[in-house]
């Protein structure tokens, strides 16, 4: 089964994405990460399912980009 992002996992990526735009302004850089963080928080505790089918999708991921990565070949 292949994860996909509810829409409620997908505005907090906006809310993380918004605080990453104003990383200029320190004041709102902290005051935005703090809610986005306290929002994927509560989004984890809430749907724990979801949470381990995204962990799990990420896991795939780091693994799918080491194995296509050169580093360990035995090439260097």
């Amino acid at each position: 089964m292949e994860y996909t992002k509810s829409p409620e996992r997908a505005q907090i990526d906006r809310m993380f994405d918004s605080a990453g735009d104003s990383r200029d302004y320190p004041g709102a850089y902290f005051c935005r990460l703090a809610r986005a963080k306290s929002a994927l928080a509560a989004w984890r505790t809430a749907h724990p399912d979801l949470a381990a089918a995204e962990d799990a999708a990420e896991i795939a991921r780091r693994q799918a980009d080491y194995d296509a990565n050169f580093i360990g070949w035995g090439l260097d």
